[in-house]
């Protein structure tokens, strides 16, 4: 049987760091830019604009990334966002996948490809042994982690970002 635990960043040291990640992605430099991409999205309430990097994943095809972020509710049943990749900002739809079991299959798969350290750190835990989709199934449902889907948008649809879009 596995441990996972949650290992957050500092709130603090995010707040001070995050503004030069997203520098340095937007314009694409150095290697975060492979591991990173800049989320660009609108409030579903307050119609703010918010931006925040986050981390970039790829299984089979499909771009998406891992959160436990207050800010994965606006994109239940899918929502209008833009994302930073390599340097160019472009259109898509996030959808917050909720189901503890797909999101423990994702997960898994992480750390599949990852492997156990990487893996861990990609996912923001601390895993002690070797985990089945079902124990990390668990901690998803338990810790309210989501996986954001991205599906390229070919609407002409130019929202939600803005060029002066407050940090998350």
């Amino acid at each position: 049987m596995a441990t996972i635990t949650r290992s957050a960043p500092n709130p603090s040291l995010t707040r001070i760091v995050n503004p030069a990640v997203k520098v340095a992605v937007t314009r694409g430099w150095g290697p975060l830019t492979d591991q990173l991409m800049v989320l660009h999205w609108t409030g579903r309430k307050t119609g703010t604009a918010y931006s925040t990097p986050i981390a970039r994943h790829e299984h089979h095809g499909q771009l998406f990334s891992i959160t436990q972020a207050g800010y994965k509710h606006n994109f239940r049943g899918g929502a209008p966002v833009e994302l930073v990749l390599d340097g160019h900002r472009r259109p898509f739809t996030a959808t917050a996948v909720d189901s503890p079991e797909i999101v423990g299959q994702r997960m898994r798969a992480l750390l599949d490809i990852l492997g156990p350290k990487r893996g861990a750190r990609a996912l923001a835990t601390k895993i002690d042994g070797d985990p089945t989709i079902e124990e990390l199934a668990t901690y998803a449902s338990n810790q309210g982690t989501v996986f954001l889907d991205f599906e390229p948008r070919h609407d002409g649809q130019h929202e939600p970002g803005s060029a002066n879009a407050t940090s998350r």
